[in-house]
């Protein structure tokens, strides 16, 4: 799909889409009801107009519910296939995206290397200027992916950031999601200050949702309260929770979880007998839901439960049909996790195949340097944000293969284009990049320079060719160039305009004289 310049994208409409996208991904939070039809919605509508960036967007939000309700293939698919798209297209917002809910779904799947990974690049991807919901949960994701599986304390700074980053939002769901883990992740490293975080998400919630909320947050008040020694208040939220899972359609075993929180609260008041019958029936629902994991959670209280009475025959009971059940999970975890690694493996080759086989489309064969095709896709989206852009061309390139041959100026070719690379890698940026556009002409791409430091670049890059000692391609061979060049200084600008700007700059260098540079800024 061809990326559409937004200059000519329909305003109206994409305020439109990026509002209801923004609204449909915070109300996921609530519940996953609802969503998939919003996305393909937007999805379709998106289309119709080639607003490419929504299409894609609304593809992520689509992916994000299958991954809560556990079709992590799908999910999986898309994700990937979405990221190998944006990076293509250099659509920053997508990968951003793609590396936030692939993060998730890799959590899922236990690949813990891979959740961290993309969960850092979803940060380091996000650009002032994008939706205020991404930079909570973004942060959020790397706060989960850093703490839940950490030995040792954890440094709950990329919490704190995403709470501070939920509050700045404006969206009560978003603030009481991250909450919500940052609770679950205290009260579970039994942290004091859990408890006074959970009477502050219960009074948030009951401001900002009187009408009731979602079960993991319910769940959560109730652990919560329960390790404060309010029993008796958890008992409310947890029954509450065990009310609304079924409602919510979110991960299978939510409803066995939240049953199994109401049966250890039964424990903590005292009330073992309701505390068995809780935990039974918790372990049914999970047995019912195929869920290995939570009846070996559910099991494992029951035997606890047991003892307690000391009856340790049907303890013991408890505990091998337990270990039993554990012992499936493992194997049919570990069937789907290689099933599921197969799948991941298919996904990364295509993914790569397809980022070589564009790599050649465009690159130049002789310099390695990107081609025109890559110069004209990416300077569009470079343009967004202040750039340099700068018209490199050869003096009298004809001469230079009439006199030494077309080996020789093949060769000066060469050169220069990794003359020009190495300029542009010391510059820094990730998105500058050099490009050979045609014959004896390139083109330098300088992120971020101002007028004066783009100025400083090309003057280096002018005074390397003329003092290279090109010899030992010919003897008396001397090379020299002209530099046109052109800044955006504020962003939001147009490509061809910018280039036509920086190829006057290029004409005014060759009337002068050639050998130098000339700015639009200077001239």
């Amino acid at each position: 799909m061809a990326v559409v310049d937004p200059g000519r994208e329909p305003v109206r409409l994409e305020v439109s889409l990026d509002a209801e996208l923004v609204r449909a991904e915070v109300d996921i939070y609530r519940t996953t009801a609802g969503i998939i039809e919003r996305a393909a919605d937007i999805e379709e509508r998106a289309r119709a107009h080639e607003l490419v960036s929504r299409v894609r967007r609304a593809q992520l939000l689509r992916s994000d519910v299958l991954s809560r309700r556990g079709e992590l293939e799908e999910a999986l698919r898309i994700q990937i296939e979405t990221l190998t798209e944006g990076e293509l297209d250099a659509d920053r917002m997508a990968c951003a995206r793609a590396h936030c809910l692939l993060a998730a779904t890799y959590d899922r799947l236990a690949e813990l290397g891979k959740a961290l990974q993309s969960a850092e690049e979803c940060v380091r991807l996000l650009a002032p200027g994008d939706p205020l919901n991404w930079r909570a949960e973004h942060m959020m994701t790397l706060a989960l992916s850093t703490s839940y599986w950490r030995q040792g304390d954890v440094d709950y700074t990329t919490f704190d950031e995403a709470l501070r980053l939920a509050r700045e939002s404006g969206e009560p769901l978003l603030w009481l999601a991250v909450m919500n883990n940052y609770v679950y992740v205290l009260v579970s490293r039994d942290d004091p200050r859990g408890i006074p975080m959970t009477e502050e998400m219960r009074k948030l919630a009951d401001r900002e949702m009187p009408e009731g909320y979602p079960s993991a947050w319910l769940d959560t008040i109730a652990v919560g309260l329960m390790a404060a020694g309010k029993v008796d208040e958890a008992a409310e939220f947890s029954m509450a929770a065990v009310e609304a899972a079924p409602q919510d359609q979110v991960e299978p075993t939510a409803l066995a979880l939240c049953m199994l929180t109401l049966a250890k609260i039964e424990r903590a008041r005292g009330n073992v007998e309701a505390a068995v019958a809780r935990a039974s029936e918790a372990a049914e629902v999970a047995r019912q839901a195929g869920a290995a994991e939570a009846i070996g959670r559910t099991l494992e209280e029951l035997s606890e439960l047991a003892a307690m009475e000391g009856d340790y025959k049907r303890a013991y009971e408890y505990l091998r049909e337990r270990n039993e059940a554990l012992d499936r999970y493992q194997t049919e975890r570990s069937e789907l996790h290689a099933a599921t690694l197969q799948a991941i493996y298919g996904f990364e080759v295509e993914r790569q195949q397809r980022l070589a086989l564009e790599a050649l489309a465009d690159s130049d064969p002789l310099t390695g340097l990107y081609n025109r095709r890559y110069m004209s896709r990416q300077l569009t989206q470079l343009v967004q944000e202040p750039v340099a852009l700068a018209l490199v061309d050869i003096d009298h390139f004809k001469q230079i293969n009439d006199r030494f041959s077309h080996d020789a100026g093949d060769q000066v070719l060469t050169r220069l284009g990794a003359m020009l690379g190495e300029h542009v890698e010391a510059e820094g940026h990730p998105d500058g990049f050099a490009a050979r556009i045609g014959g004896e002409e390139f083109v330098l791409a300088l992120p971020g320079l101002d007028p004066a430091a783009a100025l400083e670049c090309c003057e280096r890059v002018r005074a390397e060719v003329e003092n290279g000692s090109w010899d030992e391609i010919a003897a008396e061979l001397r090379v020299t160039v002209s530099i046109g060049l052109a800044v955006e200084r504020t962003g939001g600008g147009d490509a061809s305009e910018l280039l036509g700007r920086a190829d006057k700059q290029l004409y005014n260098a060759k009337r002068q004289g050639r050998n130098r540079v000339i700015s639009e800024h200077s001239s």
